[in-house]
């Protein structure tokens, strides 16, 4: 049960609890980060990004545009070195919301922009294998699929960053509408 207490100019309810609300209005909820599942988030993130790495490294031969291939290595780089940083952050207590929803909402862009070069890519090279006749293809064949499987995981990796960017900002949201 809360009292009403009144003061020289304001009124205020104090639940049993002690707490006291001014003008009978309690809090909204505050929204924090919570750092141990920040950290998980970023870890599963990395280990995707370095999946996708070892599986495109081995498929991605097949590219044959030097373009989108230095764009999947960038890409796949540095989201590898960045969350280290972002880990090694959450862990001292360093908080960078801004950065933070610009750098998950371009990470998803980009791994959605490599995931579709990849199974666009795949895809040629199926068509292509269709049209041969060569009894030894499955060496190709299997690159091809480490490449699909490659950009698959950069899909899901996509989706996760999406969430993320999601999550930080109504995190950001809260945190700014609060002060």
């Amino acid at each position: 049960m809360a009292t009403p207490i009144s003061s020289s100019s304001r009124n205020a309810l104090l639940p049993e609890g002690g707490q006291t609300f001014y003008n009978n209005i309690p809090p909204r909820h505050r929204l924090e980060r919570n750092r141990k599942l920040s950290i998980l988030f970023k870890f599963i993130q990395l280990m995707i990004t370095v999946a996708c790495l070892v599986l495109f490294s081995a498929g991605g031969q097949l590219f044959t545009d030097i373009k989108t291939t230095a764009f999947t290595y960038g890409t796949y780089g540095a989201y590898i070195v960045i969350p280290v940083f972002l880990i090694a952050g959450f862990i001292i207590g360093e908080v960078t919301p801004v950065l933070l929803v610009g750098y998950n909402l371009f990470g998803a862009l980009l791994f959605a922009f490599v995931g579709s070069f990849g199974i666009d890519s795949w895809w040629g090279v199926q068509m292509d294998l269709d049209h041969i006749s060569m009894a030894k293809t499955t060496v190709i064949e299997h690159l091809n699929d480490m490449k699909l499987m490659s950009a698959i995981l950069s899909l899901v990796n996509a989706v996760l960053y999406a969430a993320d960017t999601v999550l930080e900002g109504v995190i950001l949201n809260d945190n700014y509408t609060r002060n």
